[in-house]
C-alpha cells in the first residue's frame, strides 16, 4: 500500500488556525499511520513514531521526485500489500472462504484489479433503540443493546475478508453525549483488527462525535487517519496493483457545525480517482436538521469523483455524476429506519468506471406490516392472520442472506419483509457471481398497522383488545430464532360505516362529522394555528412535546371522529 503525506486543499498549511484545528487529530492522539506531517506538530510526536521516522523521510523524499506525487509509505504503517492475502485472525466464519481465496470481488486478475473501498457511516455505537417499551424480555433486550456493536463487528469482518484498499467512516461513529467508553474501545479494537488485515481506515467526525469531544486517553491504532476539523486535507494512495486514489476529508469540530464544509473541498493535482469524506446534510435529500449543509452544486464544483457522505440513515445514491452516496447506518435505530442497513462496497476500474454493491450488516431489522381488516369477520380469523404475518416475517429474515426466486422467476431478489437491496444497488457478490454471504439476522422489531374498514374496528377499540392480541403474539414469537418482537399495533382502521351517509344526518353526530370534514381543508387547519400557538408557545411545554405537524393533526381529527361515533352510540 502506497500513500503520500497529507495535502491541504488550499495549500495553506501554516498559521495558528490551521495548527489549532489539526491538533486534535495529531498522531499523538490517534496514531494516524498516513499522517506524517510532523513539521506542523513536532512536539506531539509519540514515542513509537521515531522508530519509523527514517522510513517516513524516505517516503516523503520519494514523493518529491515521483511524477504523480504519490509516494511509497507501505513500510511505515504496518499496512501490508493487500494483494497477498494470508490467514486473517478474527475473520467471521461466513467470510472465511473469501479470505482464503484472496478476497476477490471482481473477475479481474490480482495483478490488475480495481481499486476497492468500503464506505460506511453513522454507526452510532452504543446508541439506544427508540420507541420500545419496558416489556421487552431480557433475551431480546440483550440483542438490541448490543446491536450497534454487532453491526460494527460485522463491518470489520467484511473488511478483514475483502481486504479493500481502505475503509471510509463518514461520521457519527458514536454519540459523545452518552460518553460511552464501551463505544470508543470498540472502535479502537475494530480498527486494530483491520490493521492486522492491512486495511487503512479514514475517519471524518460528525455532529454526534465532534472532534472537540474526542478523548486523547484512547489511542487508535496506526492504520487510522482522522481528518482534522475546519479545513479539508487529502491523502494520496497508490496500491501496486490497482488504480490510485486521493482521499479528501474534514471533521466537525463541534456538535453545532452550521457552515458549509463542502465548499472548502477542491480536487488535487494528482492524476487519480478522488474521494471526499464528509458528514453533512445535502440539499437534495433534506431541508431540516442542517449540519454542515451542502448543496449539489458545491459537490459538483469540487471536481471530486465520489462523495462518501454520512448523516442520513437511509441508504441512497443521490447522484452518479459525480457519485454522491449515503450508505445509511449499519443498524437502524427506530421503526422509521426499516429495511436493509449495512455498508457500500465500491470498485473503481482504471478507466474510472465505478461499481457499487450493498452488504447487509444489521442484526436487527425494523419492519412495518400493513394489515387490512376488511376481510376479517371474527377476532379468531384476525388472530390467525396476524400469526401468519409474523411467521412469514421471521422466515424471510431467517433466509435474508440467501438469493431467492421472486414471484416472476427472477433471480437475486434477496428479501427481508419484501426488502430489496437499498438505493437501487445490487447485493454484494463474489467473482463467481454468487451473492456474498450475509450475517444472520438475529431479530425483527415489528409494527402491525391495521388499516381498512371492517366490522372488527369497534371490537379492536374496546379497552384491552389490542393489549390481548399483542400479549399473545409476543409470548409466541419472542422466543423464536430469529425473534420477532411486536413493538406495537397501530389502529389506522375505520368502522364499516357509510361515512358520507353519517355526515348527511341532521343530528349531533352528523354535525360533528361535518365539522371534522371541514377542518381537513388547508385554510381551516391554518385557522387553528392561533389556538395551537397559545398552547405550544409556552417554553416549558416545548421542552417535553413538539407541536403537531400536518400529518399528526389529520390523525387527531380522525381519532376525534371515531370518538364522536363511539360516544354518540353508532353501532
Amino acid at each position: 500500500m502506497n500513500a503520500s503525506s497529507p495535502g491541504d486543499n488550499n495549500d495553506s498549511r501554516t498559521g495558528p488556525e490551521q495548527s489549532a484545528a489539526r491538533a486534535p487529530g495529531t498522531p499523538s492522539e490517534y496514531g494516524s499511520a498516513l499522517d506524517v506531517e510532523s513539521a506542523i506538530v513536532p512536539d506531539m510526536m509519540p514515542a513509537a513514531v521515531p522508530a519509523v521516522v527514517s522510513a517516513v523521510e524516505g517516503a516523503v523524499e520519494a514523493a518529491a521526485v515521483h511524477d504523480s506525487g504519490i509516494s511509497d509509505m507501505s513500510d511505515i504503517s504496518g499496512i501490508s500489500d493487500i494483494s497477498g492475502i494470508s490467514d486473517i485472525s478474527g475473520t467471521s466464519g461466513i467470510y472465511g472462504g473469501l479470505a482464503a481465496s484472496g478476497g476477490a470481488l471482481s473477475a479481474s486478475s490480482q495483478k490488475d484489479r480495481p481499486l476497492r473501498f468500503i464506505h460506511a457511516a453513522d454507526l452510532h455505537l452504543d446508541a439506544a433503540f427508540r420507541g420500545l417499551s419496558s416489556e421487552v424480555p431480557e433475551a431480546v433486550r440483550t440483542v438490541l443493546s448490543r446491536a450497534t456493536f454487532t453491526a460494527f463487528s460485522r463491518l470489520v469482518d467484511l473488511g478483514c475478508a475483502l481486504r479493500p484498499d481502505f475503509v471510509l467512516l463518514a461520521g457519527d461513529i458514536h454519540n459523545f453525549e452518552e460518553g460511552s467508553l464501551k463505544a470508543r474501545l470498540a472502535l479502537r479494537d475494530g480498527c486494530a483488527r483491520l490493521a492486522t488485515a492491512g486495511v487503512p481506515v479514514f475517519i471524518a467526525h460528525g455532529n454526534h462525535d465532534p472532534l472537540s469531544r474526542q478523548s486523547a486517553s484512547i489511542r487508535l491504532p496506526d492504520n487510522v487517519t482522522v481528518f482534522r476539523a475546519d479545513t479539508p486535507e487529502f491523502f494520496a494512495i497508490s496500491p501496486p496493483d490497482a488504480p490510485a486514489a486521493v482521499v479528501h476529508g474534514v471533521s466537525h469540530w463541534t456538535d453545532k457545525e452550521r457552515r458549509s464544509l463542502a465548499r472548502k473541498f477542491s480536487r488535487s493535482l494528482h492524476d487519480a480517482f478522488q474521494i471526499g469524506v464528509l458528514h453533512c446534510t445535502l440539499d437534495a435529500v433534506a431541508t431540516s436538521d442542517l449540519y454542515a449543509p451542502a448543496t449539489m452544486r458545491e459537490l459538483r464544483e469540487s471536481g471530486l469523483d465520489y462523495w462518501a457522505l454520512g448523516h442520513i440513515h437511509e441508504p441512497q445514491v443521490v447522484s452518479r455524476s459525480p457519485y454522491v452516496v449515503y450508505p445509511g447506518s449499519p443498524q437502524g435505530l427506530h421503526i422509521n429506519e426499516g429495511g436493509a442497513h449495512g455498508c457500500v462496497v465500491a470498485e473503481v476500474s482504471r478507466d474510472g468506471a465505478v461499481s457499487l454493491a450493498y452488504q447487509q450488516l444489521a442484526p436487527v431489522v425494523w419492519v412495518t406490516e400493513v394489515v387490512d381488516i376488511a376481510g376479517f369477520e371474527t377476532e379468531d380469523a384476525l388472530d390467525n392472520a396476524l400469526n401468519g404475518i409474523v411467521a412469514a416475517a421471521a422466515d424471510r429474515c431467517r433466509h435474508a442472506g440467501e438469493d431467492w426466486e421472486g414471484a416472476d422467476g427472477g433471480e437475486g431478489q434477496a428479501d427481508i419483509s419484501r426488502m430489496e437491496a437499498p438505493a437501487g444497488l445490487p447485493w454484494l457478490r463474489g467473482a463467481d457471481g454468487e451473492r456474498m454471504p450475509a450475517p444472520e439476522v438475529e431479530g425483527v422489531v415489528l409494527r402491525l398497522r391495521l388499516t381498512g374498514r371492517g366490522v372488527l374496528d369497534g371490537i379492536l377499540r374496546k379497552p384491552g383488545a389490542v393489549d390481548t392480541l399483542l400479549e399473545r403474539l409476543r409470548e409466541t414469537w419472542a422466543q423464536e430464532r430469529p425473534f420477532v418482537w411486536i413493538k406495537d399495533m397501530e389502529l389506522a382502521c375505520r368502522p364499516a360505516h357509510d361515512m358520507e351517509a353519517l355526515r348527511r344526518r341532521s343530528d349531533l353526530l352528523g354535525e360533528a362529522l361535518r365539522v371534522a370534514a371541514s377542518l381537513r381543508g388547508e385554510p381551516e387547519m391554518e385557522a387553528a394555528q392561533p389556538a395551537l400557538e397559545a398552547l405550544f408557545g409556552k417554553a416549558r411545554l416545548r421542552k417535553v412535546v413538539e407541536p403537531p405537524d400536518a400529518a399528526e393533526m389529520a390523525a387527531l381529527l380522525e381519532e376525534a371522529e371515531l370518538l364522536c361515533m363511539d360516544m354518540l352510540e353508532v353501532e
